[in-house]
C-alpha cells in the first residue's frame, strides 16, 4: 500500500530561511546521518554577480529515502559559500509538512 503524500505548503523565502535558521526540522544534529546528493552543479549565471568560476549547486538531503530538505548555494573556487555566505533553502520538511517557496 502506498504511503499518503506529505502535505505541502508554499511560504515566503524569509519564512523558509527562518525555519532553517531556527532548525525547525531538527536536522542540524543529524546532518551526518542524512543522505546527501548534489542534484545540480553548473557555473553560476552571470546575472548572479558571483566571482568567476563560482558554481551554482543544489543539494538534496534524505532521511530513510524521504527528501527532508533541498538547499542551494553558490560555491566559490576556495570552497567557501558565495552570495550571502549561507545556504538558501528551497524545500524543508518540518513535522511531516513540506514547506517550499
Amino acid at each position: 500500500m502506498d504511503k499518503p503524500p506529505k502535505p505541502k505548503i508554499r511560504i515566503s523565502e524569509r519564512e523558509l530561511q527562518d525555519k532553517l535558521l531556527n532548525d525547525q526540522g531538527g536536522y542540524r544534529d543529524r546532518m551526518d546521518k542524512l543522505e546527501m546528493q548534489c542534484t545540480y552543479d553548473e557555473p553560476a549565471n552571470a546575472a548572479s554577480n558571483q566571482e568567476p568560476r563560482t558554481r551554482s549547486k543544489l543539494f538534496k538531503f534524505r532521511d530513510n529515502g524521504v527528501t527532508v530538505m533541498a538547499l542551494h548555494c553558490f560555491l566559490k573556487v576556495d570552497c567557501s559559500l558565495g552570495a550571502s555566505g549561507k545556504f538558501d533553502p528551497k524545500v524543508l520538511m518540518v513535522n511531516g509538512i513540506i514547506f517550499f517557496k
